[in-house]
């Protein structure tokens, strides 16, 4: 399933969704809990450190749902968690340390918009 690397278990639920999975790679005892999407398309990847857990229903999304540059990726450290339901929009990088768990139902999204031109839509102005 995932072509890069995963150096120990990888445990993937029912229903998930892993796209691009060439720029994912996994440390040791990783989950990726039911309905969870991950989608790998970004500069950086996507990289998991060793006892990381994403929620059931969780969306990684690094790049751009209106068509803009590819975005940059997530890294997690180990023992981290991001709980059920999470939103993860990373066209710039996040960079979660090790032990921290995001609560269930939590967003972060790290965009780039430039506001500077203001007869820009909102989707235009990059992120």
């Amino acid at each position: 399933m995932l072509s890069q690397k995963s150096s120990g278990l990888l445990l993937v639920g029912r229903n998930v969704h892993i796209s691009h999975a060439r720029h994912i790679s996994c440390g040791r005892n990783v989950k990726f809990e039911d309905y969870s999407e991950i989608h790998g398309l970004c500069r950086d990847g996507l990289v998991f450190g060793n006892n990381v857990t994403i929620g059931r229903g969780a969306m990684i999304r690094p790049s751009s749902y209106y068509g803009g540059d590819i975005g940059s990726g997530l890294g997690t450290c180990d023992n981290s968690s991001i709980r059920p339901h999470a939103d993860v929009d990373c066209s710039v990088k996040i960079g979660i340390g090790k032990n921290v768990m995001f609560g269930p139902k939590c967003s972060l999204f790290a965009e780039n918009h430039n506001f500077s031109d203001g007869n820009k839509e909102y989707q235009e102005s990059g992120g």
